[in-house]
This record gives structure tokens, C-alpha cells and sequence, in this order.
């Protein structure tokens, strides 16, 4: 079973501060996937094919990928437990390697 919501952002820019593509005004904004451990890392690779393939449709060819990873420092702001924080950033990079992606990690 797989699970997931798709939250969308409406967007009004005023005329002549937004160009191109940059002037979409309703786009999926965020997506939350209810799924198992041991499905995260597919997951990921599918949501990542996803985003290359509509930047492929559209032109884009070069594109810059970051990982975000949990801060230590900042443990007690941030909900879960490091473990779950290690598998997370662990499905991440291996998404990334499966795909070819090469991602820039920043802590």
C-alpha cells in the first residue's frame, strides 16, 4: 500500500516581477509520503525521477543537488530520533547514486 498527499501553493506575483516559467501560479508545493523503512529509498529514487524527467521535458539540463542533513547541535529543535535521521540521509544518497545524480551534502 502506498500513501501520499499532494499539498498545492497558489502564488500571485505582481505583473513584471516574475518571468517564464518562473510565473507558474499554481504548482505542487509539497508532498508527504506515509511509507515503511525499507521502502524509503525507492521512494526517493521515484520522486527523483520524477522531478528529472519533468526538467528534461521542459530543457533543463544541468541542475545543482543538495542534501540537507540533520544537525547534532540542533537536536533538541528537531523532531526524531538520530537513527531515523541517519536512515533518511542514508536513502538519500543512495537514491542519488542509483540515479546518477551527483548531490553536494551541506550540514
Amino acid at each position: 500500500m502506498r500513501l501520499g498527499e499532494l499539498g498545492t501553493v497558489y502564488r500571485y506575483e505582481r505583473s513584471g516581477t516574475m518571468h517564464g516559467l518562473m510565473r507558474v501560479r499554481i504548482y505542487p508545493g509539497r508532498c508527504t509520503y506515509f511509507c515503511t523503512p525499507e521502502q524509503i529509498e525507492d521512494e526517493i529514487v521515484n520522486c527523483l525521477d520524477f522531478a528529472t524527467d519533468t526538467l528534461n521535458t521542459f530543457g533543463f539540463k544541468e541542475y545543482k543537488a543538495e542534501i540537507s542533513t540533520w544537525d547534532a547541535a540542533r537536536a533538541a529543535s528537531t523532531d526524531g530520533e538520530p537513527a531515523n535521521w541517519e536512515l533518511a540521509e542514508g536513502a538519500l544518497r543512495k537514491a542519488c547514486d542509483r540515479l546518477g545524480i551527483h548531490a553536494t551534502v551541506i550540514g
